[in-house]
């Protein structure tokens, strides 16, 4: 009788521990950590140098729909419209999201449009333990990849952007509090030649002392630097040989005290 009280304690002690185990990797999911639910942001917080396009936004509000807490559409996106310096990304809510969850390490975005323009515009997501660790885009036929390199904080360190011609590497500098400071980015031909050698500096400041409601809403690019601190930054600024820009924010905050990035 002992010993068979004995395994029975011991199946439930197991028992207990998978349970606490998967209900921490559920509250600690960096996907779906934002309480309360991100409905919607306005474009004037979205920041976006994945590509270094250096293009001027004109924007409204992107909205979230979710299903079971998983964000299952954006809806909100930008097309190009010609302006006398170039392009300009112009916010429509023509353009939406699709998210499709493949499996429990994989998401897929399809970027559509109501004309079905934009038809083939997919990035596929992949994780581990909850965080990102590859992004495969497709554009018009085109693909890149970016692989993420994290600290052991589990804070990102490094990105590596592999595009048909250059490698982007860029390096994540955060301080005690784990709120984001600096990305240095370094371009370079993927042929090694230093001839077209590339680089720049973001710097991020002004952090508030409340939790960030964009922590680990990582799947979109323009919502990916703001996800990766504990609290909000109100300053930024990107610097490179030929450009440099400066935003500051003013934030507004809900009844809950969280940042509402919706306003």
């Amino acid at each position: 009788m002992p010993q068979i009280r004995t395994s029975i304690t011991h199946r439930l002690i197991k028992a207990l521990m998978l349970i606490i185990i998967i209900s921490c990797n559920k509250i600690n999911d960096p996907l779906y950590s934002s309480i309360p639910k991100t409905e919607s942001i306005n474009e004037k917080y979205l920041i976006d140098k994945e590509y270094h396009e250096g293009i001027n936004y004109l924007g409204g509000n992107t909205h979230f729909q979710y299903f079971n807490n998983k964000v299952l559409k954006r809806i909100g996106g930008y097309i190009l419209i010609p302006s006398t310096s170039g392009f300009i990304k112009f916010h429509t809510n023509d353009v939406y999201d699709e998210v499709e969850y493949k499996n429990n390490n994989t998401i897929v975005l399809i970027t559509k449009d109501r004309l079905n323009t934009l038809a083939g515009n997919k990035r596929e997501i992949t994780l581990k333990y909850g965080k990102i660790i590859k992004k495969i885009t497709v554009f018009n036929q085109y693909a890149d990849t970016i692989h993420y390199y994290y600290d052991s904080k589990n804070r990102l360190n490094r990105t590596d952007q592999y595009l048909s011609r250059q490698i982007i590497t860029k390096s994540y500098a955060f301080d005690i509090n784990d709120n984001l400071q600096k990305i240095f980015t370094v371009q370079r031909m993927r042929d090694g030649q230093i001839a077209n050698h590339y680089t720049s500096e973001e710097h991020f400041g002004g952090y508030d002392n409340t939790k960030n409601p964009l922590k680990g809403f990582v799947l979109w690019q323009d919502i990916f630097y703001r996800s990766l601190s504990r609290n909000n930054f109100t300053t930024y600024t990107f610097s490179d040989r030929n450009h440099f820009e400066r935003l500051k924010w003013e934030l507004n905050y809900d009844i809950h005290g969280y940042a509402d990035f919706s306003r």
